[in-house]
């Protein structure tokens, strides 16, 4: 029996304050899920005054010196003191965690309390710093420590490195005016202290927010941002009980909520200062009288310590149009629909929720960060407008009202929604796991082992511990991507490929060799070219090594082209032609997202570009399409390369019906409603259902939601819509009860079983490649509305080159209307031209079947290598 493997122990010592230790309780709540074993280290005034923390996490104390509480007379003495005593005691913690048999293997300390850092070395232990502020503030800091930025700030304009030019007054406040709060100036300063020596540097932010002063700040520190740092249930939902930060200083009124329930969408301005600022009472008086003269909704955060300096007859003139409470759940507020735009002080934690939860913002900046914050949420993220305060540092009201309007209404504020929206979707993104390869290639070895070749799936431990596989005829190996128990948060793309090829290529030619001397000889490897070093490990140990595209071959020949360098990016003028060789004529907007939109996702970017390095050595290059569908590209790439196509790989049974038992994938990430979905359609017409899905990670804004549901009802048309409970808040709230008649609204189903039935008689899609290949390989018709990545260049194909759908087109907004979606279901649907879809998206479906059934073309092309197998022998190069 193997010994049980002892979990990795992470030590998390914050800052004693809630804007500190609930960024850090939400990072340790990701590390506990990904089986990593979390103990806080809270001084014992937080834990005396803390009614719970997260089940998932111990908790220890150790001393600030003040365990009841009462503060020191200032800054510098409470940190002095902090630290004499407090790395006493966090000794004393490790050595008695160590005795105990709960060894720490790492301490991720907040930099306010940079001996955390000189603990964990004295320990011989990993040292993680976590910094709760932006990587923009923390590099101005930086500057200042390092004494490349000379202080009193004398300059009209200062420029860092990824950072906007800056004037002086857009410093963080203790930069600007160092004399105001001298002991927090050196608090932030010494943040910097041995930060080069840290293992890690983790950052409560997301790459794609502030990608250009990581990718500076990467030079010099191990960056990881691993946010935002806001509870799951607001982002991906995977922490099914996370719904809260676990420690508030206030307690929240539950009034909040049934207030803002009986507002309409996008009315109510929200107001709140976070849990410090303290105005004066003339802005107060401004303040106040904006909000009235705005004539919007609101709800106000006035703390019960503030709520003297408020006039005695404004709560009762604005109680129609007003809700002042002392305090409010933030996350619940923000996320509810009847929010339009968010009054703040910019704090990093409530500028993080405002941008995750897609708020538009109006930035009134009182210290501290909030002026850099600020900045970019004007000038760089442009999700907001800054309110300027005049010569007295008052905000009047005319330039709060400015403001509101501005962001609440008009054409700017419409451009600012859409750009709150783009950045609420990545920080969702940035949080998600990627999507899954393995289907497909599952399909393929069934194939395979049909036709007598014995298949063995090696999967990362990970997986084969969370993924449950249905598959009697195919084995399971595992090996390690280095992250046995999941990948920790801060891991971004690049770095986890990097680990992925280095213990990746070790441990699988480990795997290799058991089974050879067990009498399993391998001897060929099909790799995903996403993990390219997988042919390197095949021809190190002299097997054939075949590459497996999971997506088309038309998007995987522009990939190429970019990766050879004859197609230059970024790509010139959006209105000209882009010719390549195999293809249609394309437009920009025909092009994979991570062509058209240039230095949108590096990471991505590297990997689909890298998947063709070494490719030259590959045996086979097998894609999951068929040649009728694609032969001129597929004619073109055959001219250099051993190119078969084997595809469609979805489960013979909606197909040629040659494998009896393959009805399904195997590999699900939700659990379909079956019965629901399948007795509704069997009480329908023939080719009378619009079946609307848009694949596991689509997340459409909240406007395209109303218009997609409008378009439906416009339509008059039954429908059956996948819409995940993530994004059921985004639907109108009349629309359930106005479309109970012709609808059906389901969080997943089994999408082959739907697209089968004879009642189905369009499919709205984002043009995924599987889900395109399914329509097809079913003879449904389609309307498109591509999201990102290859969907647009799938859509082209649908509707200009198979001509079994149309692309439904975006306004200048990037949205599309209900009446294209109307128009563009009517067009597939009924008259001449739906007649003509209709007869195309039949044609094809006969066309996918005959390419998988006996001697069709991808038949041929699986025979031809189970033979080459069998006779180990190379391939004949010619298609």
């Amino acid at each position: 029996m193997e010994m049980e493997t002892q979990k990795p122990h992470c030590l998390i010592l914050p800052f004693p304050i809630q804007g500190h230790i609930n960024p850090m309780l939400q990072f340790s709540k990701r590390l506990a899920q990904k089986g990593i074993k979390i103990t806080l280290a809270a001084t014992k005034h937080i834990f005396k005054t803390t009614q719970h923390f997260p089940s998932s996490i111990s908790v220890e104390t150790i001393s600030d010196g003040f365990d009841e509480g009462k503060g020191s007379t200032s800054t510098d003495a409470y940190v002095a003191e902090f630290q004499r005593v407090g790395s006493r005691d966090l000794t004393e913690l490790l050595t008695k965690l160590r005795s105990s048999g709960r060894v720490v293997d790492c301490i991720i300390y907040d930099p306010f309390l940079p001996w955390g850092l000189g603990v964990a070395k004295e320990f011989g232990i990993i040292g993680a710093a976590f910094f709760t502020q932006s990587c923009a503030v923390n590099i101005i800091y930086y500057h200042v420590y390092k004494g490349k930025l000379k202080m009193p700030l004398l300059e009209k304009e200062y420029l860092f490195p990824g950072l906007p030019v800056l004037e002086p007054w857009e410093f963080p406040s203790f930069i600007y005016d160092p004399q105001q709060h001298p002991g927090t100036f050196q608090l932030v300063l010494n943040q910097i202290k041995d930060v080069e020596e840290a293992d890690f540097v983790f950052v409560n932010s997301i790459y794609e927010l502030e990608k250009e002063v990581i990718d500076w700040m990467s030079k010099f520190w191990q960056v990881k941002t691993i946010g935002p740092t806001i509870p799951s249930m607001y982002l991906d939902k995977k922490l099914q009980d996370d719904k809260d930060y676990g420690l508030s200083i206030f307690k929240p009124v539950d009034a909040c909520i049934n207030w803002l329930d009986k507002k309409p969408p996008r009315s109510v301005i929200y107001v709140s200062f976070g849990s410090m600022a303290m105005h004066q009472i003339e802005q107060m008086e401004e303040l106040s009288q904006a909000l009235k003269s705005t004539n919007n909704y609101f709800i106000w955060i006035v703390r019960s310590s503030e709520q003297s300096k408020l006039s005695n007859n404004f709560v009762k003139e604005n109680s129609e149009k007003g809700l002042i409470v002392t305090w409010c759940s933030q996350l619940e507020v923000l996320a509810h629909d009847s929010i339009g735009c968010f009054v703040t002080h910019c704090g990093w934690n409530s500028t993080l929720e405002a941008l995750s939860l897609g708020v538009p913002m109006v930035a009134m900046p009182w210290w501290s960060d909030q002026s850099v914050n600020a900045k970019f949420v004007m000038n760089v993220w442009k999700m907001g407008i800054r309110a300027r305060p005049d010569v007295n540092n008052v905000v009047r009201k005319e330039e709060i009202v400015r403001c509101v309007k501005d962001v609440m209404e008009g054409e700017g504020g419409e451009e600012i929604r859409k750009n709150t929206r783009k950045w609420r979707d990545l920080t969702r993104e940035a949080v998600e796991n990627g999507g899954s390869h393995i289907n497909p290639m599952l399909q393929f070895s069934k194939r395979l082992q049909q036709k007598g070749v014995k298949i063995t799936l090696a999967v990362t431990k990970h997986l084969s511990k969370t993924t449950e596989f249905k598959s009697e005829t195919i084995s399971l190996e595992t090996f390690s991507d280095g992250f046995d128990d999941g990948v920790p948060p801060g891991y971004d793309v690049e770095t986890y490929l990097n680990t992925f090829r280095e213990v990746g290529t070790r441990t699988l030619k480990e795997t290799l060799q058991v089974m050879s001397d067990s009498g399993r000889p391998v001897d060929c490897i099909i790799y995903d070219p996403f993990l390219p070093w997988g042919l390197d490990v095949a021809k190190e140990l002299g097997l054939f090594g075949a590459a497996f595209f999971t997506q088309s071959c038309a998007v995987d020949h522009i990939y190429h082209q970019v990766f050879t360098g004859e197609l230059k990016v970024p790509l010139p003028d959006p209105e000209s032609e882009i010719l390549i060789p195999g293809l249609p004529p394309l437009k920009i907007e025909d092009m994979p997202s991570f062509i058209s939109v240039y230095g949108s996702y590096p990471p991505i970017f590297e990997i689909v570009v890298d998947q063709f390095r070494g490719m030259e050595k590959a045996d086979w290059i097998f894609f999951n399409t068929f040649y009728m569908l694609e032969e001129e590209v597929i004619e073109y790439m055959a001219k250099s390369s051993p190119v078969k196509t084997i595809g469609p790989t979805i489960p013979s049974m909606y197909l040629d019906k040659r494998l009896p038992d393959d009805k399904e994938y195997g590999l699900s990430v939700y659990k379909p409603n079956t019965a629901a979905c399948m007795d509704w359609l069997n009480e329908r017409q023939p080719d009378s259902v619009l079946y609307v899905s848009f694949g596991s990670l689509a997340q459409l804004g909240s406007e395209q939601m109303e218009e997609l549901a409008w378009g439906l009802k416009l339509s008059n048309k039954h429908f059956l819509w996948v819409v995940r409970s993530s994004e059921e808040s985004k639907m109108p709230s009349d629309f359930l009860q106005e479309t109970s008649d012709k609808g059906l609204i389901v969080s997943w189903c089994p999408q082959l079983d739907v697209l089968a039935h004879e009642a189905v008689g369009c499919f709205i899609t984002h043009c995924g490649w599987n889900s395109t290949l399914e329509a097809l390989s079913m003879g449904v018709r389609m309307v498109a509305m591509p999201q990102w990545t290859d969907q647009n260049t799938n859509s082209k194909f649908v509707m200009d080159v198979w001509k079994m759908g149309i692309k439904a087109q975006k306004d200048e907004k990037g949205i599309v209307r209900r009446e294209t979606i109307d128009r563009c279901i009517r067009e597939v649907m009924e008259g001449e031209k739906g007649e003509e879809i209709k007869k195309n998206a039949l044609k094809w479906k006969d066309l996918a079947r005959e390419s998988m059934c006996e001697g069709g073309s991808s038949d041929k092309n699986i025979e031809e290598f189970v033979a080459s197998l069998e006779s180990n022998s190379l391939p004949n190069s010619s298609n």
